[in-house]
């Protein structure tokens, strides 16, 4: 089978996302597509802890900004980007069980789900369980078209 066949092949092998999600706003986990006939897709995750990939089954283990390789025979021919919106808080999110916030990685996963739009968290209720110590740029939680609507502790 030559590479344009091959190509074709892949671009039209499927991820299979739950009803509600989207690319842009993944939080449970998936399903990939194994390739049509004579391509034998492999998939990569670009961050394997975050998003982990075991044959055509998807783990969304946490929230970030990750993307998903398609190849055959090491020729990769498809790549999708996908956010993670899944922030792993411990809690349920109400006044009796909020959020608890205990990592940097939750702590940014959070801002970028609102400050995409993604989430607003209107009604759900977070605590911060420990001083948190950034080790890179911050970028405040919020901006000048998505407003956090929850409650902080």
């Amino acid at each position: 089978m030559d590479a344009d066949t091959v190509g074709v092949k892949v671009a039209a092998t499927p991820i299979f996302l739950a009803n509600n999600e989207s690319v842009n706003s993944v939080e449970t986990d998936f399903t990939v597509g194994a390739g049509m006939s004579g391509a034998n897709v492999t998939w990569t995750s670009s961050n394997p802890t975050d998003l982990t990939v075991n044959g055509t089954n998807v783990t969304v283990n946490s929230g970030g900004e990750y993307s998903l390789t398609a190849s055959v025979n090491g020729v990769d021919y498809k790549t999708v980007h996908l956010r993670g919106t899944n922030c792993q808080f411990a809690g349920t999110g109400t006044q009796n069980d909020p959020y608890i916030i205990a990592t940097e990685s939750q702590l940014r996963c959070m801002a970028s789900n609102v400050n995409s739009g993604v989430r607003t968290y209107s009604g759900e209720y977070f605590e911060l369980a420990n001083d948190i110590t950034l080790t890179s740029e911050w970028e405040p939680i919020g901006n000048t078209n998505y407003y956090f609507q929850g409650n902080f502790d």
